[in-house]
């Protein structure tokens, strides 16, 4: 059994008054509701399509409580991907706060739901994950694990995958950069799934621009080391507008 540890900002705002200076002191908001949707030109997940090669959607909601706790669901249209269903669903829940300064803790657990597939087929699983995300200058740095035990979808094996983000706004620029590399082993991996091994790896660097708060673009290259099957695991480029609230 392979397992994994995973160890993978605030505004300060003070505002002066007339007699004496005041300082706002409101304390966070005790629940916070968050969500948006997103269109994809591929929907792209650890390399691997699960759309076929073709357009998708997804759209999601979180709930945030002010002691880190959270839990939401994201939905994704899968059409023609592998697990040959119409809709994936991610409910997930876990926690999420400071450890060290600039430093913080993410730790949960997700399932995948696939809605659509055939009855007899087996394609739902469970995926804890905890992730290490730190802040360095200008950018943002994250160090994630996530692992499904031995499961019926995953044919009674487990799968491990690692990753590495970062993340660097440009100052005074709406636009900012991205870049990840993820490592694979199990049922999973995009090798797994062509029948070219156990475990691989998957990466991808990007471009976003922020039109507005809450509406951006984005451009990236998304690649793996698997056998390219074109609309699977060839390396692509996608695109994708979001709009959050």
């Amino acid at each position: 059994m392979r397992f994994a540890l995973g160890l993978t900002a605030l505004c300060l705002l003070a505002t002066p008054a007339i007699a004496q200076d005041s300082y706002d002191t409101d304390p966070p908001p005790l629940l916070e509701v968050s969500g948006g949707v997103e269109l994809m030109s591929d929907y792209r997940f650890r390399g691997i399509s699960r759309s076929d090669g073709d357009v998708a959607g997804k759209a999601w909601g979180e709930l945030r409580h002010a002691t880190g706790f959270y839990g939401g669901v994201s939905a994704y249209s899968v059409d023609g991907a592998p697990q040959f269903a119409d809709l994936e669903f991610e409910p997930y829940a876990g926690w999420s706060g400071s450890v060290l300064p600039l430093v913080d803790l993410d730790v949960g657990v997700a399932r995948r739901i696939y809605v659509g597939a055939p009855g007899a087929l087996a394609t739902d699983y469970w995926e804890p994950y905890a992730a290490v995300v730190g802040v360095l200058g200008p950018a943002k740095l994250r160090l994630g694990a996530a692992y499904a035990p031995d499961q019926d979808s995953l044919g009674s094996d487990d799968n491990l995958y690692l990753s590495a983000d970062a993340e660097v706004g440009l100052p005074f620029s709406p636009l900012s950069f991205d870049a990840h590399v993820g490592y694979s082993d199990g049922p999973l991996s995009a090798q797994s799934l062509v029948g070219a091994g156990d475990s691989g790896t998957d990466w991808s660097a990007g471009v976003r621009y922020q039109f507005l708060p809450m509406l951006s673009a984005k451009l990236e290259y998304v690649g793996n080391d698997a056998p390219g099957i074109d609309g699977l695991t060839d390396d692509t480029v996608v695109g994708s507008v979001t709009f959050r609230f």
